[in-house]
C-alpha cells in the first residue's frame, strides 16, 4: 500500500502509549518510560499539528516519577496519564512547560494497587480506568472521587468506551483471555461500601467471551469491537449478542496495537509491522501491509482524517513516533 512516512520524534525512552485529541485543534500526547536502576520514570510529550505543513511540532513536555502505561485527552484541557505506580495523574495542558519540569501540579486519582493499563473519558466529567489489580474504576473528575468499581478475576490489559458510556474492557491472565463488557451507567455509588461488586455474569450486565492472552482492542462502532492478542488473532464481535465472532483475522506475529477509524482497521505487531485496510459491513477486511514501520514492538496507533486521506500516528519500543499518510479513506 502506498504510504508516506516521517518521524515525529525520537526519544531516549520506550514510547509506551499515545493519544489524539478528538475535538478542537489536533493535538498528540505520548507517554514514555525508562527503567533507571530499579525505578521507572517517564515523561509526557505534547505535539501540535501544523495544518499548513502536515507536520507535528513539539509543544511541551513534563517529567514524571513513574513509568507511563496509558494516556488520554480529557475535556477542559486536561491530559490523564495512567502510571505503573497505580496513580492517575490529571495534567493541565497550559501548565506544561516547553522545557523539562518536574511533576507538574495537578489532580491525582488514587485507588489502583497496580499499573494503570487503561484510561478513557466516558462522558462529560467521567473518567474510567483499568489496572493490573483487576479493577475498573469510574471517577468523577471534578470531585476526584471514585464512584464505582467493577472487579475482574485477573489483570486488565486494555479498555475502550463508546459514545453511549458503555465500557468494554479486556482481561488477560497468562494463557487465559477474556472480554468483559460493563455499562458504566448501570452501577451506582453506595454509601455503605466504595467497593462495588461486578454485575452478575449475564447478558445485559457483565458479559464475557473468550479471547487470546495479552489483549488490545478498539471499538469499531457503538455495537462492534475488534480484539487482538498475543496469539496473533484479531476477532470482530457484536456487543449486542456477545456470541461467536463476526470475523477472525490471523497474523504470523503477536498483535500489540490496534485502532478502528471510520471503515478502516489498522493493526500493529510485535515485529513492527503495520497492516491496514477497509473493514466492510459484512466483516471482510481488505487488508494490506503498509511496511515494517518500526524496528520493534508497536505500542500504540491513532488515526485521523487529513484532507480526505487517512493519517496514522504510531509509536514503538524502538523509541520513535511516526506519522503515516495512506490511501484515501474508503466509505463502504
Amino acid at each position: 500500500m502506498p504510504a508516506e512516512t516521517h518521524i515525529i520524534t525520537t526519544t531516549h525512552r520506550h514510547v509506551d502509549c499515545l493519544a489524539l485529541e478528538k475535538k478542537g485543534n489536533k493535538k498528540l500526547a505520548i507517554g514514555c518510560s525508562q527503567l533507571n536502576g530499579n525505578v521507572w520514570d517517564g515523561d509526557v510529550q505534547l505535539f501540535d499539528l501544523n495544518f499548513n505543513t502536515n507536520l507535528w511540532n513539539s509543544a511541551s513536555w513534563t517529567v514524571t516519577e513513574s513509568g507511563i502505561c496509558s494516556i488520554c485527552f480529557l475535556s477542559d484541557g486536561l491530559v490523564a496519564i495512567g502510571a505503573d505506580s497505580g496513580d492517575v495523574q490529571l495534567l493541565v495542558q497550559s501548565t506544561l512547560s516547553s522545557s523539562v519540569s518536574q511533576d507538574s501540579d495537578g489532580q491525582v486519582l488514587v485507588g489502583h494497587s497496580g499499573a494503570v493499563s487503561g484510561v478513557r473519558m466516558c462522558g462529560d466529567g467521567i473518567v474510567v480506568t483499568s489496572g493490573a489489580d483487576g479493577h475498573t474504576r469510574r471517577w468523577n473528575v471534578k470531585a476526584s472521587t471514585c464512584e464505582a468499581i467493577a472487579k475482574a478475576p485477573c489483570p486488565i490489559d486494555a479498555i475502550d468506551c463508546n459514545e453511549d458510556g458503555q465500557l468494554v474492557y479486556a482481561v488477560s491472565a497468562h494463557y487465559n483471555g477474556g472480554l468483559f463488557v460493563w455499562d458504566t451507567r448501570t452501577t451506582t455509588p453506595t454509601t455503605s461500601s466504595p467497593f462495588l461488586p461486578p454485575p452478575p455474569l449475564s447478558v445485559g450486565s457483565l458479559s464475557r467471551i473468550a479471547c487470546g492472552p495479552n489483549l488490545t482492542l478498539s471499538l469499531r462502532s457503538s455495537n462492534e469491537i475488534c480484539v487482538g492478542g498475543e496469539d496473533g488473532v484479531v476477532k470482530l464481535f457484536d456487543l449486542r449478542s456477545m456470541s461467536s465472532p463476526i470475523a477472525t483475522f490471523a497474523f504470523s506475529d503477536a498483535v500489540t496495537a490496534m485502532t478502528c477509524f471510520e471503515n478502516t482497521l489498522t493493526v500493529g505487531t510485535a515485529q513492527g509491522d503495520i497492516f491496514t485496510g477497509t473493514l466492510t459491513s459484512d466483516g471482510t477486511w481488505l487488508q494490506e501491509k503498509v511496511s515494517r514501520v518500526h524496528e520493534s514492538k508497536v505500542t500504540g496507533i491513532c488515526a485521523y482524517n487529513n484532507n480526505n486521506a487517512m493519517s496514522l500516528v504510531t509509536c514503538s519500543w524502538d523509541h520513535t513516533v511516526k506519522a503515516i499518510t495512506v490511501t484515501p479513506t474508503v466509505v463502504a
